[in-house]
Formats: C-alpha cells, sequence, structure tokens
C-alpha cells in the first residue's frame, strides 16, 4: 500500500477494492484521499478513519456502514451520498456544500460542521451529541428522534426541519433559527437557547 501522505487516485482505490475482495475488507484508514473523485462508488463497510477526504466528490457514494471516524471531509461534495450507520466521530464536515445527503441512524459525535449546507437531507435518528454546528444550513432536512445532546447549535439554519422526538438535552442553542420546525415530542432538558428565531 501506498505510504500515508502519497496522494491516492480513483483507480488505485478501485485497484485496492479488487484486491480487498469485498468494501467491507477495504483499509485505507489515514490515507491520503484529498480532491479524488468517488462518485457513485461502492464503499460499504469501508475502513475510512483519520483519511483527508478534504474536497473529495463523493457524488451518490455509497458509504453504509463505513468508519470515518476523526476523517476530514471539509468542501466535500456529498450529493446524493448513502452515509446511514456511519460512524463519523470527530469528523470534520466543515464547508460542505451538499443537499439530499442520507445520514440516517450515523454516529457524528463530537463532529464538527462550521459552515455546512447539508439542505433537504435525512438524519433522522442521528447522534449529533456534543457536536459543533456552527453557521450550518440544514433547512428542510428530517431529523426525527437525532441526538443532540450537549451539542453547540450557533447560528444554525433549523427552519422547515423535523425534530420531532429529538433530544436537545443540555444542548445550547445560540441565535439558530427553527421557523416552522416540527418540534413535537421534543426532550428539552437544561437546554440553553439565546436568540433563537
Amino acid at each position: 500500500m501506498d505510504t500515508p501522505g502519497q496522494r491516492l487516485t480513483r483507480e488505485e482505490v478501485k485497484k485496492l477494492l479488487q484486491e480487498a475482495g469485498s468494501s467491507e475488507k477495504l483499509d485505507l484508514r489515514g490515507q491520503n484521499l484529498r480532491d479524488i473523485s468517488l462518485e457513485s462508488m461502492v464503499l460499504v463497510g469501508a475502513k475510512l478513519s483519520g483519511t483527508d477526504l478534504t474536497n473529495a466528490k463523493l457524488y451518490s457514494v455509497d458509504l453504509r456502514y463505513a468508519d470515518l471516524d476523526d476523517t476530514n471531509l471539509g468542501f466535500a461534495r456529498l450529493d446524493s451520498a448513502l452515509l446511514s450507520r456511519a460512524t463519523l466521530s470527530r469528523a470534520d464536515l466543515s464547508n460542505i456544500n451538499s443537499s439530499s445527503v442520507t445520514l440516517r441512524e450515523a454516529n457524528l459525535s463530537a463532529a464538527r460542521l462550521r459552515g455546512t449546507t447539508m439542505q433537504f437531507s435525512n438524519l433522522s435518528e442521528v447522534n449529533l451529541s456534543h457536536a459543533t454546528l456552527i453557521h450550518t444550513d440544514l433547512s428542510m432536512s428530517c431529523l426525527s428522534r437525532a441526538n443532540l445532546r450537549d451539542a453547540r447549535v450557533i447560528e444554525t439554519n433549523l427552519s422547515h426541519v423535523d425534530l420531532s422526538q429529538a433530544n436537545l438535552r443540555d444542548a445550547h442553542l445560540n441565535k439558530s433559527s427553527l421557523r416552522q420546525a416540527d418540534l413535537v415530542g421534543l426532550t428539552c432538558v437544561r437546554p440553553t437557547y439565546v436568540g433563537l428565531i
């Protein structure tokens, strides 16, 4: 395998996938995949923790069940990507501008979303506990039964979002918009609200 730091190409990833025999056995932990195009690839269950996916083109990629802990996804394009049940703990998802991303039941605990736009996305049952969302736009998305416990949600657009049965226990919401959000069954124990719109 290439040494960490050397940028892998799409063709090299396809070759490694073929050699692994299945995407579940593909191990790209800590690799440099900066600027790569993995559009429409099936990488279900792949090991990508600590990988640099900055500015990656991940349109319609299937990363369900993938390990993306501590991964840098800054400026990546995730339009129509499938990340259900993927783990993205402590991942950097800053400055992503995508829509229709599926993160159903994904683990984004302690993830960073700064300047991120993911409108019309499915984040139902997602774990965003201890996550930081600053200047993020999740409008028109589904966050039903999402866990935002101890999350920092600052100047974030949650208008027209389904937050039904979500957990906002000890969450810090500052200058965020909840216009026309569905808040039925919302759990709010000791949350901090400042300047909500």
